[in-house]
């Protein structure tokens, strides 16, 4: 009994000293930079858009036609900030939806760690309210209507977003 007791200990004295030599390194975190502060396009008219942007490098006027078949004359404001093609649709004269094609920069590429980092990336605070929609490998979509967003979609290429979609008003789509 004493020598199984002592095979015993000296056992788990060497698994102890194994597991403590054995050093583990997890991979950096990844840092998320934000590209830019959505929240502030929520719902302004296209004159403040215009104030705050300047002059789209183009406008393209459409019908939206919403889920439950009401037709909209929409806005499309197209813009590049800081490399980003953006899409920015105006509804009854109130930023409705932005677009980021973020794939188009190629020497800035957004890389997330967890899929919640695309908050980050797009300057939105989430609350207690927020719902997944839709999270998989390639496609995120959360809802939270908290006033000022509605839901954002992001487009994954791995861990890389390469699309993002804030909108601000669901009621049109």
């Amino acid at each position: 009994m004493k020598r199984l007791m002592m095979i015993l200990i000296s056992s788990l004295s060497i698994m102890i000293f194994l597991a403590g030599c054995n050093e583990v390194e997890s991979a950096p975190k990844v840092q998320v930079n934000q590209i830019m502060d959505v929240s502030q396009y929520s719902k302004i008219t296209s004159d403040e858009l215009t104030d705050k942007l300047g002059e789209p490098l183009r406008k393209d006027d459409w019908i939206q036609k919403s889920n439950n078949g009401q037709k909209y004359l929409a806005t499309s404001f197209n813009y590049e900030v800081d490399d980003y093609p953006l899409e920015i649709i105006v509804i009854d004269n109130a930023v409705v939806r932005i677009n980021i094609l973020t794939s188009e920069n190629a020497e800035n590429r957004f890389i997330i760690d967890v899929n919640k980092d695309i908050f980050a990336l797009s300057g939105i605070k989430t609350n207690v309210n927020m719902k997944t929609l839709v999270e998989d490998t390639v496609t995120l979509r959360y809802s939270l209507d908290n006033g000022t967003v509605s839901e954002v979609l992001a487009n994954l290429e791995g861990k890389e977003v390469s699309f993002l979609r804030v909108t601000f008003n669901s009621s049109y789509f």
